[in-house]
């Protein structure tokens, strides 16, 4: 329309130049739709030509991401200059030219120290066994072994046998206890419990197994008066004092309550759980000022023993735990050698123990015992009974 409105105008100034129906075809011609897109084609088409060619040298151009058809490849159009050797070219060079050498795996490296750990100590212990194949200790020292690799029904049946040859072992039910809480039988913990305690009164771990056992069961009563005799036996014990208070919590006896919790802050001044305890026991009892400054000191404690905690670092510190177990037998198996008159076998475990674990005082202090009592006489060792 508007150039309908322009041709008609100009049409009529130029009657006197352009007469007859040949002049006004031209023109209509010149201002047609097609005249105006071959124009504009003219102007466009070398300004995008000059475009292309000031582009980067190392441009690569590529043609549709639409999938090739079948049978034929997906045409990769690439510039020449890009092929010129640059920055990236010469950084590939370099790292072909220098290899970088493979790092072992860790992770995998960790397991296959761990893995040998646990059979050195395995093989310490059936050797200590079969030195001494009708002794208690031996099997003993063998459940403990297997029950630290994880093999906790090998270990239970060896402290079995161990308990058969010498009912007297505290130290067995303990550590059958221990088993037993784990996988929350707490009714064959507490009944262990006790088999112990009857043997020895004087294991305060015991104690605290028999009151997780009847916290298990639901005994909070039975409970307190367990934890009212492992306070008269240990008077010092604040991790005692504090359980007996959180069981008085329970029962919502709270006067009792804050009074075990003050007990246990005496004997435990950084025991966030204890100050924790001692501020809900005060606000229970209205107590306000006095359950301010508990929270605020368990809010201290708890802060600073954030950065302290250990990071997790998976199988790493598990192959720490493996060489601090491998010396743990080790010390162990040198008592029985030593107990029975035979030195001369424990010396180098406990120099083995020293080795991979030098902060086993149990290796060291037994090694020294026996270097003190070493005598020499003609070149060879000798050994004081």
């Amino acid at each position: 329309m508007f150039w309908n409105i322009v041709l008609t105008a100009f049409l009529q100034k130029s009657k006197s130049t352009i007469s007859g129906k040949v002049g006004r075809t031209a023109v209509r011609l010149i201002f047609s739709r097609w005249s105006i897109l071959l124009l504009a084609i003219a102007v466009i088409v070398p300004w995008l030509v000059i475009a292309f060619r000031s582009a980067p040298a190392h441009a690569v151009h590529r043609t549709s991401t639409r999938p090739p058809e079948s049978g034929c490849a997906a045409p990769v159009v690439v510039r020449p200059s890009a092929l010129q050797p640059g920055p990236a070219t010469k950084q590939e060079a370099e790292i072909a030219a220098n290899p970088v050498t493979p790092q072992p795996d860790r992770q995998a490296v960790a397991i296959e120290e761990l893995d040998a750990f646990a059979k050195e100590s395995i093989e310490i212990a059936e050797t200590v066994l079969q030195d001494f194949p009708s002794k208690s200790e031996p099997l003993g020292l063998i459940g403990m072994v297997y029950n630290r690799c994880g093999q906790t029904a090998k270990a239970v049946g060896y402290w079995e046998q161990a308990l058969d040859r010498d009912p007297n072992r505290p130290d067995l039910y303990d550590a059958m206890v221990t088993v037993a809480l784990r996988k929350g039988e707490y009714e064959k913990a507490a009944v262990l419990c006790r088999k112990g305690l009857g043997l020895s009164a004087q294991m305060p771990h015991l104690h605290g197994q028999l009151v997780e056992a009847l916290n298990g069961l639901g005994c909070i009563e039975e409970s307190v008066s367990e934890l009212q005799t492992a306070t008269r036996l240990f008077p010092e014990n604040g991790e005692f004092h504090r359980r007996l208070a959180n069981a008085y919590a329970m029962l919502n006896e709270d006067r009792k309550a804050k009074s075990c919790y003050e007990t246990a802050v005496k004997l435990q001044p950084r025991s966030a759980s204890a100050h924790y305890g001692l501020a809900l026991a005060c606000a229970k009892l209205g107590l306000e000022d006095q359950s301010t400054r508990a929270m605020e000191q368990f809010q201290r404690l708890k802060a600073e023993s954030f950065p302290a905690q250990r990071d997790p670092r998976g199988v790493a510190d598990d192959a720490l735990n493996g060489r601090r177990n491998l010396a743990i037998t080790c010390a162990d198996a040198g008592t029985i050698y030593i107990d029975n008159g035979m030195p001369e076998k424990a010396e180098p475990l406990l120099r083995r123990g020293a080795e991979v674990d030098p902060n086993n005082l149990g290796c060291r202090i037994q090694l020294k015992q026996i270097l003190l009592q070493h005598e020499p006489g003609d070149g060879d060792r000798s050994y004081r009974p």
